[in-house]
């Protein structure tokens, strides 16, 4: 038994994960029944406590976490306290041996007892010392399985299709069917599918969130919607019917005894068909998708001036080609051109926006014409309509297989391993069917038609009362991407081609 030294002691309570489980289904609230028995043996032993406690209401696993426990060490570490009453060893602390190891190094530094209700532990005593060692060792270990169970457990639903995460994406609320957690679409579900339409048939994210913002719609939260915040619901594949489990990932950088987190994606992720309801079909998920991919960023106090953005590429590089404005030293005209953004390695050389513009039209004019004379034979309609039935027969097999290949892995038929590669395989071809079936699906407008579309495009292109807005969406109903390559050697002969890839 160690002799007791005179002076302060702390009084240190923390909350577990079991206890927040206890008290959820009614019984005791856990710090108060813990304070009233360390107050008590407190009394019955004589040891003066100081005041206020420290009390942790969080049950964090990592001291950066528990704010109580850092101002508590702080103390410790200058000689404030003679003990710390504390309910059970593990509350101290059961995080990483680097952590506990700190911990004990302290407390046998400071010669600070550790008193609870069945011990008291004098960390200067080695046998006190491997007992203190053990019990935060064992701890981690039980904080291990605990992860463990946990990690598995939310594995296995998400296999079954369930949602388990704790908050639900916009549009649904979290429900507990059959005794299976799901979701189900609210009375924000029509807002989600407007968004996925306009993103659909092109409308940049900016202006959407901007149109929302106007007309009072606000986040969950209350915020102002913003082109990231809409990217993010485009890109979650809940709201057409699928669950995604482990995708994002959190990686703890120790940063001395505080943690840096780093966030990032991992595609080996469950991906399954949920139990929920979509909102949005398939299709309109993946048009808005591939429609938004490097769609132009706008500021929310401007508007957009630039009626090739996110679709003038160099053909050399790859790269977009972004407006930019110059001044004229000589009489302070200002001069709209395209070129590479700055420290682009690419040296393709800029051209007049004007002038880029003018033989866009030209180009577009020559499109129109070709259209005009183009006939589509019959025997071309036939083999699309083949075509697509053909997809649909291959689409029904694999979702077959799928279902056949769930069936083998919860049989333990076949390893984890086996069930995500055959899995993996299955989903890319479906996902390639789906497309192909997207492509053959949509009504494509006759040549003539097209013809049309183009021609309006064109008469926008040269009106130069028509915002740089309205000619982008023209443009994008049917322009997938321009080429864009200088090969100008005179100024005076300005050499500039363009190539206009249409959509389909």
């Amino acid at each position: 038994m160690p002799t007791l030294k005179d002076g302060l002691y702390a009084l240190y309570l923390r909350k577990s994960r079991a206890d927040y489980e206890k008290e959820q289904w009614g019984e005791y609230e856990t710090l108060a029944k813990h304070e009233q028995e360390l107050v008590a043996l407190a009394k019955r032993e004589g040891y003066p406590l100081d005041k206020p406690y420290y009390k942790e209401l969080v049950s964090g696993e990592r001291i950066a976490e528990r704010h109580e426990f850092q101002r508590l060490m702080d103390k410790v570490s200058r000689g404030e306290y003679a003990g710390i009453l504390v309910h059970e060893v593990s509350r101290l602390g059961r995080g990483n041996p680097m952590e506990y190891g700190w911990i004990l190094y302290l407390l046998e530094r400071t010669r600070t007892l550790i008193i609870t209700p069945t011990k008291v532990y004098d960390p200067r005593n080695p046998d006190d010392a491997r007992a203190l060692q053990m019990e935060m060792f064992i701890s981690n270990m039980e904080l291990g399985n605990i992860r463990s169970r946990l990690v598995s457990g939310c594995r296995a639903s998400a296999m079954n299709g369930c949602f388990i995460k704790p908050t639900p994406p916009y549009g649904y609320d979290r429900a507990r069917i059959n005794g299976m957690w799901t979701l189900v679409p609210n009375d924000d579900a029509p807002t989600v599918k407007m968004i996925f339409t306009r993103a659909a048939a092109g409308v940049p994210l900016g202006t959407i969130a901007r149109d929302m913002n106007n007309s009072g719609l606000r986040t969950p939260s209350g915020g102002f919607w913003t082109a990231a915040r809409l990217g993010a619901i485009i890109a979650n594949p809940h709201y057409k019917g699928w669950i995604r489990y482990g995708y994002y990932r959190r990686d703890y950088m120790p940063d001395g005894f505080g943690i840096k987190v780093k966030y990032f994606t991992d595609n080996d992720c469950i991906y399954v068909k949920g139990l929920h309801e979509p909102i949005v079909s398939e299709e309109l998920w993946q048009a808005a998708n591939d429609r938004n991919l490097g769609s132009p960023p706008v500021k929310r106090s401007k508007e957009l001036k630039n009626p090739l953005a996110g679709l003038l590429f160099c053909k050399k590089c790859g790269k977009a080609m972004i407006r930019f404005i110059n001044t004229c030293k000589s009489n302070g005209n200002k001069i709209e051109h395209y070129r590479h953004a700055p420290f682009c390695d690419c040296k393709a050389r800029g051209a007049n926006m004007h002038l880029v513009v003018s033989l866009l039209a030209d180009a577009l004019e020559s499109v129109a014409q070709e259209c005009e004379t183009k006939v589509i034979l019959d025997d071309d309609a036939s083999a699309s309509k083949s075509e697509l039935e053909a997809v649909e027969r291959k689409l029904a097999q694999e979702a077959v297989r799928l279902e056949k290949l769930m069936e083998l892995y919860f049989a333990d038929a076949i390893t984890i391993d086996e069930f995500k590669e055959r899995r993996s395989k299955s989903e890319e071809l479906s996902d390639q069917l789906r497309h192909r079936r997207e492509e053959l699906s949509r009504e494509k407008p006759s040549p003539k038609e097209l013809a049309v579309t183009i021609r309006e495009a064109i008469r926008l292109l040269k009106d130069e009362g028509v915002s740089a807005e309205a000619k982008n969406a023209a443009l994008k109903s049917f322009v997938e991407r321009i080429e864009y390559e200088n090969l100008t050697v005179s100024m005076k002969h300005p050499d500039i081609r363009l190539h206009v890839v249409l959509r389909g």
